[in-house]
């Protein structure tokens, strides 16, 4: 299973503070989950790459209300890349 992670990264940032972030589902329940299936946790940190920062805040505004990413734009102008983190859930059957 993969699942963004909630807190590294700066679209863990972003997710924090988006109204949206009750839909994107909750690190905590994910992280309860996986341990009582006894899946392997691994945390991998990634990135998002534009051609242009024009691209970067498209993709931004897709993904995020206007009150968690226009700030973040702001504070980030002519940024190409966005810090991401992810993580993956291995979980074994049968041994």
């Amino acid at each position: 299973m993969i699942d963004n992670d909630h807190r590294h990264g700066e679209f863990a940032a972003l997710l924090a503070c988006s109204s949206r972030a009750g839909s994107q589902g909750h690190d905590e329940y994910i992280r309860r989950w996986s341990a009582q299936a006894g899946a392997q946790r691994h945390e991998v940190m990634s990135s998002w790459s534009f051609q242009s920062p024009g691209d970067l805040g498209r993709v931004l505004r897709m993904e995020f209300p206007p009150e968690a990413v226009e700030p973040w734009l702001q504070q980030n102008p002519g940024r190409t890349e966005l810090s991401y983190g992810y993580v993956l859930y291995h979980l074994r059957r049968g041994a």
